[in-house]
């Protein structure tokens, strides 16, 4: 039979010690991103006007804020934990 890829050791691994795929700084930033996008649309939709202050100046900062901060939120990683991986490979 052919040998396991590398990458499905690690899931196997992951999966075995019941690890987190993110760390608690991700799935916090995920939070506020989900929260800032909430009120960012919400925003949008309480004032119901098309020229208003809040609906064309503060709601699209908080749209592009809250998905700038999805993406780092996913693409952010915990030094601790690609030490631990490169200590583990030596």
């Amino acid at each position: 039979m052919a040998q396991r890829s590398p990458r499905r050791k690690k899931v196997q691994k992951l999966l075995s010690e019941k690890q987190m795929l993110l760390g608690p700084q991700n799935y916090q930033l995920l939070l506020i991103a989900v929260l800032s996008l909430m009120v960012g649309f919400g925003g949008m939709y309480i004032e119901n006007e098309f020229l208003g202050w809040f609906s064309l100046y503060v709601s699209p900062l908080l749209i592009i804020g809250g998905f700038i901060l999805v993406v780092f939120g996913i693409m952010k990683t915990d030094p601790s934990a690609d030490s631990t991986e490169t200590a583990e490979k030596v």
